[in-house]
């Protein structure tokens, strides 16, 4: 994406938004879990997915499918630890996640 300065214009990689929200599920499992990160990962994550199943149906679901086998259990994990910042009045997003969770 061409991204527009006074001095000119700079090409950028944009991540795509759901496999960025899935990206953030594993670092909060990565990161040591004495460091403030994994919350605000987590935190991120589902703002993300909240938002992203209400405008793109499908689409975390789509990026679930895709995630490697190594990183399967730590979405899993992530998932679950997702009760603490995903509200329950979320459903599409929990039940966007429901193979993970």
């Amino acid at each position: 994406m061409p991204v527009l300065s006074p001095h000119g214009v700079v090409l950028v990689r944009v991540p795509v938004p759901e496999r960025y929200a899935i990206h953030k599920l594993v670092v909060s499992q990565l990161r040591a879990k004495t460091s403030s990160k994994p919350a605000k990962d987590l935190r991120q994550a589902a703002t993300l997915i909240e938002a992203l199943v209400e405008r793109f149906p499908g689409a975390v679901e789509d990026a679930l499918t895709a995630v490697p086998k190594s990183a399967v259990r730590r979405v899993r994990r992530a998932a679950a630890a997702l009760t603490h910042y995903l509200p329950a009045s979320a459903e599409a997003a929990w039940e966007a996640l429901k193979s993970y969770a």
